[in-house]
């Protein structure tokens, strides 16, 4: 007793598909390891590929711990991955990338842990509604090449605790932009040390792109126990990344905009105070008032841009403080008086 079961699969410094694999953690294993690794040469970059993954869960309190791990080695489930039971559900993945290529089943909570990479590509919204908790390493998801609603971030809410969430996508349609996190209920809460940016995935974004929007109306992007937030164009300086839930502050978050121009395309309420430093662009681009947030802006460094013309209260009934290194440009001094 209390041994971990661990399957290796190994590769010569070439991809190698194990064709039909479908790999099963059977129900109520507290612990179980995948390994993907090289045995000869002296790749670092080639892939070992199975069928489906089936993890079976439990719905008993202890859930389940799966090890993902590399040795020199990239690692893909081709068709489906199944999370089953109802109880967590953690997946370590200690480094390069395991993308689970293919449509992805469960509701059970899913805790990301490890440096590795976790890439969902499949289209996930129909059967994937977990929770998703982002503790450590990264999360990408993949988008439509061509632009519109993501589908490979499933239906569920997203809590980045530390880490990096990647969100990529080509982008080539013209007059476009790759929409995450819009289903209903989909939150997005941010409560650590984050980076959250775009990655154009290889591509050339069309003519006019917006590139990449988080959100939607009726949905919250919340802000908890005061995190360090870095907004970071993974792919070229200057890509831009919109906001279009609502903006949740009830702390002190530090926004750390790196590369990125921001636009805030929604209303922002609450009691806290957001923070920014650093040179790329923040527009406040929504044409809502702001009276319930109460917390103020500070800017310490940066460009902050109010595009819609005298609305009122763009930055709430709290202090605005602009720092030596920062610009504030209003439509009207309604912007920030009423």
């Amino acid at each position: 007793g209390g041994e971990m079961p661990s399957l290796r699969l190994r590769h010569n410094s070439a991809t190698t598909t194990y064709a039909g694999l479908t790999v099963t953690v059977a129900g109520n294993v507290p612990y179980a390891q995948i390994q993907a690794e090289r045995f000869s040469g002296t790749s670092t970059t080639s892939e070992v590929q199975f069928g489906a993954l089936n993890v079976v869960g439990t719905s008993g309190p202890a859930g389940t711990m799966l090890l993902l791990s590399n040795s020199n080695s990239n690692a893909q489930v081709l068709g489906t991955t199944t999370f089953g039971g109802t109880s967590p559900i953690g997946v370590n993945v200690n480094g390069s990338t395991w993308r689970l290529n293919g449509a992805i089943t469960g509701s059970a909570p899913i805790y990301k842990t490890g440096d590795g990479v976790l890439r969902f590509d499949g289209a996930n919204d129909a059967t994937f509604s977990s929770p998703v908790f982002l503790n450590r390493g990264e999360i990408r998801l993949t988008g439509i090449a061509s632009g519109g609603v993501a589908t490979s971030d499933g239906t569920g809410p997203y809590t980045l605790n530390f880490g990096t969430l990647r969100l990529a996508s080509a982008n080539t349609g013209a007059n476009t932009t790759s929409t995450f996190f819009n289903s209903p209920n989909q939150n997005l809460t941010i409560a650590g040390a984050v980076t959250i940016g775009y990655d154009r995935n290889g591509g050339t974004p069309g003519s006019n792109s917006n590139n990449v929007t988080i959100g939607a109306a009726g949905l919250e992007f919340r802000t908890v126990n005061s995190p360090y937030i870095i907004f970071d164009a993974f792919s070229s300086f200057g890509d831009g990344l919109r906001i279009a839930s609502e903006v949740v502050v009830r702390d002190q978050p530090f926004f750390r905009i790196t590369d990125h121009n921001l636009f805030i395309n929604n209303i922002i309420r609450g009691n806290g105070t957001i923070t920014r430093s650093e040179a790329y662009l923040i527009t406040f681009n929504n044409n809502a008032a702001n009276p319930d947030w109460s917390g103020g802006f500070t800017a310490l460094q940066g460009y902050n841009r109010v595009t819609q013309a005298n609305t009122n209260f763009t930055f709430g009934t709290g202090p605005v403080n602009i720092g030596p290194t920062a610009v504030l440009s209003l439509n009207s001094l309604n912007n920030i008086a009423g």
